[in-house]
């Protein structure tokens, strides 16, 4: 399982919306909302794949990136449930055993 940032344009779509259309992806496994417009989701897909996907089905005509966050590659300053969430994604259900 792999964390990924996905950022978008918040000014075009409401985080709920988002936030919504993300749970329709069965490879989506699980996200966080960190900011007004930005996820953390993890997935086992790459990169290229959850974009095709976002833009598909999630916020077609609204720019967004997204990146895979390297385990080993990373800082800032977040409350620990995020960083948690950052170091060991998984599904919901793998989190709650």
């Amino acid at each position: 399982m792999n964390a990924f940032l996905l950022v978008y344009d918040s000014s075009r779509m409401s985080r709920d919306l988002v936030s919504r259309r993300l749970d329709k992806i069965a490879e989506i496994t699980n996200w966080y909302a960190v900011f007004d417009n930005t996820f953390c989701i993890s997935s086992e897909r790459d990169a290229r794949w959850l974009a095709a996907q976002i833009r598909e089905e999630v916020i077609p005509d609204v720019r967004f990136i997204v990146t895979e966050i390297e385990t080993k590659k990373k800082g800032g300053w977040l409350p620990r449930i995020i960083w948690d969430f950052i170091n060991r994604p998984q599904s919901p259900e793998s989190s709650a055993a």
